[in-house]
Order: C-alpha cells, then structure tokens, then sequence
C-alpha cells in the first residue's frame, strides 16, 4: 500500500485543549480560580512527567463533566 497518506483531523476528538486559566475563564464564567480547576476538574492530559509539563483538558470532556453535575 505504498503511496497512501493518511491525514490526521486538525482538531482532536474532545475539542480544544483548554488551560486551567481557560477553563476557570469560559467554562466557569470566572467564577472558580484555576487552582481549583486543577484539584477538581478530572480528565485532565498531561504532556510529559516533569512537575513542568503542561496540563491541559479538552473542552468536550469538561463540559461533559460540568453538565453531569448540573442536572
């Protein structure tokens, strides 16, 4: 099968990869701090192992999480 080439979607499946400061900002309206976000807020992706390593939720997943707890 030489000669296919395979694209990748340009946005992952769950939406955009959102900061703490962006999900306390969009998803909570401010309202939370983003220290609280990073205790709370599950499904978090990690990007490597270092205490530096970035940590990021996709907004699909936070918003599904949110709406679990809001009914």
């Amino acid at each position: 099968m030489d000669g296919i080439v395979t694209t990748l979607p340009l946005r992952p499946p769950g939406g955009r990869l959102l900061t703490a400061e962006k999900v306390a900002a969009e998803l909570f309206g401010g309202g939370v701090s983003t220290s609280w976000v990073r205790r709370n807020v599950p499904h978090r992706v990690k990007f490597g192992d270092t205490k530096q390593a970035p940590v990021l939720w996709y907004e699909a997943d936070v918003r599904a999480w949110v709406e679990k707890y809001r009914t």
